[in-house]
């Protein structure tokens, strides 16, 4: 239950990640390209934007992946076999079979 609930942090925390608008992110690398001297339509500014745009991509493409990965670790750890042990307290009377009667409790961990 704790790895399902960590993993499920860890997806939503990882996708929170991806904060930035591609209105914020284009303005962003046209500061970063003018920063770098590069004047508005020319071919030099064209070419550091898409160099940014390609390296914004491959960032993306990679925590899509971490993401991907994590997931798939899970999947991988809940379909092995794990002990469950059961307690059961409180008072029981009679019953038919596995039937119990009365105030009590079972957990399983």
């Amino acid at each position: 239950m704790f790895r399902v609930i960590g993993a499920l942090a860890l997806a939503v925390s990882l996708a929170g990640c991806q904060t930035t608008s591609p209105e914020a992110r284009l303005a962003a690398n046209q500061t970063s390209c003018a920063g770098y001297g590069f004047k508005a339509n020319t071919e030099a500014y064209a070419s550091c934007m898409m160099q940014l745009d390609l390296a914004d991509k491959e960032n993306d493409y990679r925590q899509r992946q971490a993401v991907a990965d994590s997931l798939r670790r899970l999947g991988q750890s809940m379909q092995q076999n794990r002990p469950v042990t059961c307690n059961t307290s409180g008072s029981a009377r009679g019953g038919y079979g596995n039937t119990v009667y009365g105030n009590s409790t079972t957990i399983c961990y």
